[in-house]
């Protein structure tokens, strides 16, 4: 990182609007430093507020694990995360829609299942009740062929015998008469009311199983439509996950509203300074000092047209020029084979914090816990950045002397100093703006004007650029 010119300790070139401008050694006259000094730190506040006018933003708490606890409420824009946010909600559309399918067929299905077990019971009960009836007609109408075969005998023994018989034997076979007739016409009305209770209970068991198969059909098609949209609902839910986590990682990678910030590197950022202040108390340094660093050196993340994306890493390679004298640079032999700078000759800064491969291998940190330090990954680089500048300003790297003694490890240059100290307090100017409280109301609708929230059911670089950013499968801490 640390490449020694002739005349002073810089690196060989820092970014203006992401022009690379390599500074004059110390000791040209105090006029031109001045100049230029005001020059770059005007050119670097107009990156840093471009876009302040961009709107009112909308208060929603934003839940993304991934995230600083304290960048809750920041507002992000830009036209990925506009159409990711769109799809999501889309599909989140198409996912209430059929979970409401699902709860009416679901709820249709049991209403019928308990339509249907009523019936079933019902046709039981009329089938007990009907052959209970058969069997007490059939017992009354035997009783009542007793009672004819009776009739007929008695009948048979009428003629002499009446002939012969007194008045008293006359009058007890008359009685004897009536007594069989009246048996007769009550096992006839018994007989009457059981087939009537049979046919009742037949017409319920005809009419039961008729209703029974209706409905077991409409039970059938609409398990079906319960299955097929149960289905649905969890292709659906897969479906709204991934444009969930396409609309977070098109949010983390996402400039801050009102500022050139991709919202990954102010996490990296804040998390850094955050290490720092509790392994290093008294050092001072704030997530905008590392800020006023990070523009300088590479844009965020963006010189050159690379990006950051959602994981931290830097789209392409971010390189810089030759360390082997030209350019106003001290001679850096390799130190890593290329490795990490694509070139096995000579040693060049890489990433977006702008290490030297050697010194990378002393100061390389893990600031995103994946288990390996890569200076290519914002979280790295800013962690090993924050270590670097409190070793080198010692304390109070929150006062512009301080983080300017800081700056000059960078670059020996105090028109480069005074730069990163112009461009982090510009940051720390907006601080208020860029990183509102946590709101304590939640929305799920975007703004008319702001750029929309990211409000997750369960969990999105800079760039105005449609295509999505691509990961390497590093995860930022969360």
């Amino acid at each position: 990182m640390l490449a020694r010119t002739k005349s002073s300790r810089k690196r060989g070139l820092f970014l203006v609007d992401d022009v690379p401008v390599a500074p004059r050694p110390i000791g040209h006259s105090r006029l031109r430093n001045r100049v230029l000094a005001v020059l770059l730190s005007l050119a670097a506040l107009v990156g840093v507020l471009s876009g302040a006018d961009a709107g009112a933003q909308e208060s929603v708490v934003i839940d993304d694990p991934r995230l600083d606890p304290s960048l809750a409420g920041v507002q992000v824009d830009s036209a990925g995360y506009r159409e990711a946010y769109a799809a999501w909600r889309a599909a989140s559309g198409r996912l209430a829609d059929a979970r409401s399918r699902l709860a009416r067929a679901t709820a249709e299905a049991e209403e019928m299942t308990g339509e249907r077990d009523r019936l079933e019971a019902e046709r039981a009960e009329a089938q007990a009740r009907g052959d209970a009836a058969r069997a007490e007609r059939d017992r009354r109408r035997s009783s009542l062929k007793a009672v004819a075969v009776a009739q007929y005998v008695q009948g048979r023994g009428e003629g002499t015998d009446a002939l012969f018989s007194g008045a008293a034997e006359a009058s007890q076979i008359a009685r004897q008469e009536s007594m069989v007739g009246d048996v007769a016409e009550r096992r006839t009305a018994q007989v009457r009311a059981a087939q009537a209770v049979i046919d009742e209970a037949d017409g319920v068991v005809e009419r039961d199983t008729e209703l029974l198969g209706d409905l077991e059909q409409r039970l059938a098609d609409t398990i079906e439509i319960r299955e097929r949209t149960r289905s649905e609902v969890k292709g659906l839910e897969s479906s709204v996950n991934e444009a969930r986590r396409s609309a977070a990682d098109w949010r983390i990678a996402a400039n801050v509203t009102g500022s050139d910030l991709p919202l990954v590197a102010l996490d990296a950022y804040v998390k850094a300074a955050g290490r720092m202040a509790a392994e290093q108390p008294a050092c001072g340094l704030r997530w905008w000092g590392l800020a006023g660093i990070g523009k300088v050196e590479s844009g965020h993340g963006t010189y050159g047209g690379a990006r950051l994306t959602s994981s931290g890493v830097t789209s392409q390679p971010i390189i810089g020029i030759p360390l082997d004298g030209n350019n106003q640079t001290a001679v850096v032999g390799d130190t890593d084979g290329g490795a990490l700078d694509n070139d096995p000759t000579i040693d060049r800064a890489v990433g977006p914090m702008q290490f030297i491969p050697g010194s990378w291998r002393t100061l390389g940190r893990d600031g995103n816990g994946d288990g390996r330090a890569d200076p290519h990954n914002i979280y790295d680089a800013a962690l090993a950045a924050a270590g670097l500048l409190c070793r080198a300003g010692g304390a109070g790297l929150d006062t512009d002397p301080g983080l300017r003694q800081a700056a000059l490890v960078y670059n020996a240059s105090a028109a480069y100093a005074d730069l990163v100290v112009r461009t982090a307090r510009a940051y720390q100017a907006q601080e208020a703006a860029l990183i509102p409280p946590p709101p304590t109301t939640t929305t799920t609708e975007p703004p008319a004007e702001a750029p929309p929230p990211f409000v997750p059911p369960e969990l999105a670089p800079t760039t105005p650029d449609p295509t999505p950013p691509t990961t390497t499968g590093e995860a930022p801490p969360g």
